[in-house]
């Protein structure tokens, strides 16, 4: 293919990523998703939303429909008001979360979890600082040494605390600091922290983005799904919109929810976005 025609393609490409990204962007297509619990706090104490979006996040492996619903039951055994509830710990916090469980993690995880959590909001106001650092892998690092402070080495609770530094794509918490930190004009993410600008975020990875991502060109051909992928797709994203790469997270997730459901490839929904504008009220795929 000559230069001036790659060119063009790539260019072709990159607009129908950004429009596919902006329509996705949108709280009719988050409704569903695990953002939707720490929104249920908006405009409120910011330490809720904290709470509200770091348990989602732990939760977010699964069916969305069962995230939301152990979410939603984790904050109702907290009453509903997790910064209260974590500023004033007490015996009947053991018996709100007995029973507890989601997949692997169970009441005595999200125990350690609380009273990590507790410790740190009491001395400091706020989760923020369990995740500073110059870059989002610093901060994730820093995030998973505090939660394993204290357990046994091979604890079987250390495996919910991913690190960039063991290779882990960090995939839920990744999407959690894009809640704490993007905020934008279309009521998705919240952006209640400042620990870094919009243009440092990364993008989650798990097989499904990355199988969409390695389809569009944005990762090389191959396999894996770990830290320097989602260095390498941060990249790209970012030569794509570099004010703001983890918007086209939205384009990456919505691209593959479009194929699993309509029997197209990434690449033939990504081509829906490369004709006119995509009608808001009806969508790429409606007349």
């Amino acid at each position: 293919m000559p230069l001036r025609r790659r060119v063009d393609s790539k260019a072709s490409q990159d607009a129908a990523l950004l429009r596919a990204a902006r329509y996705y962007n949108a709280p009719w297509f988050v409704a569903k998703d695990p953002v939707s619990i720490p929104r249920r706090y908006a405009g409120g104490d910011p330490v809720d939303i904290e709470i509200a979006g770091l348990l989602a996040a732990h939760l977010a492996w699964g069916r969305r429909e069962t995230i939301l619903a152990k979410a939603g039951d984790w904050l109702h055994r907290m009453e509903n008001r997790p910064a209260d509830f974590l500023r004033n710990p007490s015996p009947r916090t053991a018996a709100a979360m007995k029973g507890f469980v989601h997949r692997t993690l169970c009441d005595t995880d999200a125990l350690w979890m609380m009273g990590v959590w507790s410790d740190y909001i009491r001395q400091f106001g706020s989760l923020q600082g369990m995740f500073e650092g110059p870059t989002v892998g610093d901060g994730l690092a820093r995030y998973a040494s505090l939660m394993k402070e204290g357990l046994p080495l091979k604890d079987r609770l250390r495996k919910h605390f991913a690190s960039p530094l063991q290779g882990s794509a960090c995939k839920r918490m990744v999407m959690f600091l894009r809640w704490m930190v993007r905020k934008d004009e279309a009521g998705v993410d919240l952006g209640i922290w400042s620990l870094w600008g919009p243009d440092q975020l990364l993008l989650p990875l798990d097989v499904h983005a990355d199988r969409t991502a390695r389809s569009l060109g944005l990762l090389p051909p191959g396999q894996g799904v770990g830290w320097k992928e989602v260095v390498m797709l941060g990249e790209a994203a970012r030569r794509i919109h570099p004010k703001d790469p983890a918007l086209l997270d939205f384009a990456l997730f919505g691209l593959g929810e479009e194929a699993n459901r309509t029997g197209l490839t990434p690449v033939e929904v990504l081509d829906r976005f490369r004709r006119a504008p995509v009608d808001p009220e009806k969508g790429p795929f409606e007349g």
